[in-house]
């Protein structure tokens, strides 16, 4: 369960009451400057770096918009990926069942006029199947006798 978003932010801090002679005695630096010690203060973690966005770009992206965001973005983009992948399928299926259903006799008339214009017989043998080629003899026999729809 996520937290509740309003909660206070909270703070740690260390501070050494020390006498005047001891501190002057054993300098520390201002901040992260030398000499860095007692306590030693390591460089931050975790800063946004602009070198980040060509090395981890993801991990760029979560640290600009927070996880939140991110994660929201990542199930958006994953799901319309999803959408897409499903839908391609649906007409590829859509596709083949419509070309099933398509009546053997179109094919035949699709090829008429290629098979009269390309000389009868030899160029239905090379091009169409062994179930058409006995239609294509009987188109071209009604189309050179003017009966049916050859042209």
């Amino acid at each position: 369960r996520r937290p509740p978003m309003n909660r206070p932010a909270t703070l740690h801090a260390q501070v050494q009451l020390v006498p005047k002679s001891l501190a002057d005695g054993e300098p520390v630096g201002d901040g992260r400057n030398e000499p860095n010690r007692n306590p030693h203060l390591p460089p931050p973690r975790d800063r946004l770096d602009w070198s980040l966005a060509f090395r981890q770009p993801f991990n760029f992206i979560r640290m600009l918009i927070g996880p939140d965001n991110y994660n929201c973005i990542k199930f958006c983009c994953c799901s319309i990926i999803l959408i897409t992948f499903c839908a391609f399928i649906a007409l590829v299926i859509a596709q083949l069942i419509a070309v099933n259903r398509r009546p053997r006799y179109l094919l035949v008339d699709e090829w008429q006029d290629d098979i009269i214009h390309q000389g009868g017989q030899a160029a239905a043998n090379e091009s169409l199947p062994a179930g058409a080629i006995a239609m294509a003899d009987v188109l071209q026999e009604d189309a050179g006798s003017g009966v049916g729809g050859g042209g």
